[in-house]
């Protein structure tokens, strides 16, 4: 029997639906694995290393437990914080990973793993993110593995979640990926805009900094696109992403900036770009920064492996006659992305942070290797696989490229989750949150016009001055704070008297009377309830998110 012409036996079959199916379950499981291999030495530690945020991802992950079990599934005002006097806090950060980590404290009933099981869940998404990223370039089952594996073991993601505790900045990473896809299926497929609005509209709530960013990777896209698949293609996509985010950012977006100015939200404007450069050198070889032994300073370092394997391999190709084999649009998108966000490191790209709006809300131009990391990882993914391809001496090259990555990765991940200095233990950290009043460190969510004053002292959660009859529903909420939705007070005061509501007057707050009543703010920022003699109904809520929305930008009557 005669055999096939060379042109198509050297093209592999394709894989039947059920053996696809199991490909892709085994590649899911495999991210899951290294998700958990990630976090998993913390699941038997004593407590959380120490690290830049103290014990704040617990704090927002116990604030949210405790809205949950209120029945708050969107909380936007906690009354556990500043000195018991309440904060914004849920509504102005970014709120995904506490989302998560709060959603699954309440279901298992502890935040401190809450935390760490959503750790696991925002690494495999990452991870997950990395395989699909790499499919849509044409690897191979086993190399999108491996990016997997080099985003979810990359030093960036350490420093994130372990360092930094930055886990905002973490969940924004580990959705980048996703973007990166839903990005290449629209130069490549011509469609996919709604796809790419959902997952902007997630890195929205993961992190509205690296959010704005996002939209540089997606220029760089519908640019690719605009050349291939011309004007009606792009601006139907360009819409469906738009119309995804107006609807589901937009509100949100437009209430933080209506209600900061009742707040200290630029506490934090003393970090700016021009000030925060770091050296080109520690990016790709950082001598001061101390896995293992070290919690204080920062390391934007790359990784080692990662940036040589990216040399030798590329050098490689592009000494090769017919360099990389159709990778072409798919490899153009990552490197002007990549290169775009490599030159925003540099003191060069100062004009772009003082020109264009918002962009020096990044504070720190290193945050971008969170970006930075994927990208690079998915160009050596590329390279490896066009060296796996090609055979002889050039696979044996990459095959050492594969193993000295993730040698270092390993062992990269060995000493950062067996640290050597100090840690907070576990009967402390509890203790901490039993006795939440956090987080508040830097006063960014404290009431603009308290900022002279300063920090009132605690106060008693609900109080009165000579009211004969006191009833209030839920009763705890006179012994001690809880996230309340509504509270109701039956008053009765022959001469008249003051109910003392120990929180901050804001928007986020609403009080109500049957009768006559005086609503004053006390020197403290907080709310006095002034009733004549008589018996009165009064109530105290939080607005929902809708209530706020028609507040703001809706005429109210009478005014």
């Amino acid at each position: 029997m005669q055999s096939p012409p060379p042109s198509v036996a050297t093209v592999p079959a394709p894989l039947p639906e059920t053996s696809e199916r199991r490909a892709r379950l085994q590649i899911s499981l495999a991210c899951l694995g290294m998700a958990i291999a990630a976090v998993l030495p913390f699941f038997g530690f004593d407590g959380w290393p120490n690290n830049h945020e103290g014990l704040s991802i617990f704090e927002r992950a116990e604030g949210f437990r405790r809205a949950y079990a209120a029945g708050d599934f969107f909380p936007l005002w906690t009354p556990f914080c500043h000195n018991g006097h309440g904060s914004p806090w849920p509504f102005f950060y970014h709120r995904l990973f506490n989302t998560l980590s709060g959603g699954l404290a309440w279901l298992v009933g502890s935040a401190y793993r809450g935390v760490q099981l959503a750790l696991v869940l925002v690494l495999f998404v990452g991870a997950s993110g990395m395989a699909a990223a790499a499919r849509a370039l044409g690897a191979s089952a086993r190399v999108q593995v491996l990016a997997a594996f080099l985003v979810c073991f990359s030093q960036y993601a350490f420093f994130d979640w372990l360092i930094r505790s930055a886990t905002a900045e973490l969940s924004a990473m580990m959705l980048y990926p996703w973007l990166l896809w839903a990005c290449m299926r629209l130069h490549s497929e011509g469609r996919g805009g709604w796809v790419v609005g959902l997952v902007l509209a997630a890195l929205f709530y993961a992190h509205t900094v690296m959010f704005l960013y996002a939209f540089l990777t997606l220029a760089v896209a519908l640019g690719l696109m605009l050349a291939k698949q011309g004007w009606r293609p792009t601006l139907i996509a360009t819409g469906q992403a738009a119309l995804v985010v107006l609807v589901l950012c937009a509100p949100y977006a437009l209430l933080i900036l209506r209600l900061e100015k009742f707040f200290n939200t630029d506490a934090l404007g003393i970090y700016t770009p021009e000030k925060e450069f770091a050296p080109l050198s520690r990016y790709l070889w950082d001598n001061e920064f101390h896995w293992g032994r070290q919690w204080k300073g920062i390391t934007p370092e790359i990784g080692r492996a990662l940036l040589a394997g990216l040399a030798v391999l590329g050098g490689v190709a592009l000494a090769s006659r017919d360099g990389l084999r159709s990778r072409g649009t798919g490899l153009t998108f990552l490197l002007l992305s990549a290169a775009i966000y490599a030159v925003l490191q540099v003191p060069l790209s100062l004009p772009f942070y003082q020109v264009v709006p918002f962009a020096r809300l990044l504070q720190f131009p290193w945050r971008l290797v969170g970006y930075l990391t994927p990208l690079l990882v998915l160009v050596l993914c590329v390279l490896v696989e066009d060296a796996f391809q090609r055979g002889g001496w050039k696979r044996k090259l990459a095959l050492g490229v594969v193993g000295l990555a993730i040698f270092t990765d390993v062992r990269l991940g060995w000493k950062a989750t067996h640290p050597r200095y100090e840690s907070t233990p576990r009967m402390e950290l509890e203790g901490h949150l039993a006795m939440l009043d956090r987080p508040w460190s830097a006063l960014e969510y404290f009431p603009r016009s308290m900022v002279a004053t300063g920090m009132p002292p605690p106060a008693a959660f609900l109080s009165h001055e000579n009211c004969d009859g006191l009833k209030v529903k839920p009763v705890r909420a006179f012994h001690e704070p809880v996230h309340f939705g509504r509270i109701s007070l039956s008053v009765s005061s022959p001469g008249g008297c003051t109910v003392h509501f120990n929180q901050f007057t804001t928007p986020f707050l609403a009080v109500e009377a049957s009768g006559p009543a005086r609503f004053v703010t006390t020197r403290a920022g907080t709310l006095d309830i002034q009733l004549p003699a008589g018996e009165h109904q009064v109530e105290l809520r939080r607005r929902g998110f809708l209530e706020l929305l028609a507040r703001e930008f809706l005429p109210r009557k009478g005014t």
